[in-house]
């Protein structure tokens, strides 16, 4: 068992398109749980929405996961998955900076905006990287993969909720939330540093990359 989980952990490391996804997807998900964790809080205490407002405000900036979905496949075909996945990217970073901006409680619409985008661009982003994933891995793999994967993916989500509570309580929430979702930002944004994030589409399993693979492949 030892054997067969340290395998999956190698080759998530050892592939630089596996590794830059999973590291990025960690990270963003660090500023992405920082920030919702400090968002009812942000709502009700800086921008005094009542407790309608509030659900309202969440029940429409959650569209945004249903958006992505439908859309994801058919941005693929058009524009390819490389392609597709780190535009995604880019537009869920900066989206996140626009749900902190509003000081008062007149403008939750720049709120609502910048989470309706961010809903979008992780969903679908999220849905063409894992159907990616599922062609890319070796079936022997798969769930070794999926595993290491979300380990780190997973794992950062309830660190940030800690820090964020911490930080909101000595920082101050809207504070918290910008910061937060600078992380995610900054995370989503590096993607325009690697090989995997230039390609039109996302790479194809190539035996030679991992040599140790070929017998069983």
């Amino acid at each position: 068992m030892a054997a067969q989980i340290r395998e999956g952990i190698h080759f998530v490391i050892s592939d630089r398109s596996l590794r830059a996804l999973t590291l990025i997807g960690g990270v963003s998900n660090f500023g992405l749980t920082g920030y919702a964790t400090m968002l009812v809080l942000f709502f009700v205490n800086e921008l005094h929405l009542s407790p309608s407002g509030v659900g309202a405000v969440m029940m429409m900036g959650s569209c945004g996961g249903l958006v992505g979905a439908t859309m994801a496949a058919s941005l693929a075909r058009r524009i390819g998955t490389g392609r597709a996945s780190t535009i995604l990217l880019l537009i869920g970073g900066a989206a996140a900076l626009l749900i902190g901006l509003p000081s008062s409680g007149d403008l939750p619409v720049v709120s609502i905006v910048g989470m309706i985008l961010v809903g979008a661009a992780v969903v679908a982003g999220n849905v063409i990287r894992s159907a990616w994933r599922q062609r890319f891995v070796p079936a022997h793999l798969m769930g070794r993969v999926i595993t290491a994967s979300q380990m780190l993916n997973f794992g950062t989500m309830p660190v940030a909720a800690i820090a964020a509570g911490w930080m909101g309580a000595n920082a101050g929430i809207r504070t918290t939330i910008l910061f937060m979702a600078g992380i995610h930002a900054i995370a989503c944004w590096s993607i325009l540093f690697t090989t995997v994030g230039r390609h039109k589409n996302l790479p194809s399993f190539d035996p030679s990359d991992h040599p140790q693979l070929e017998l069983k492949v």
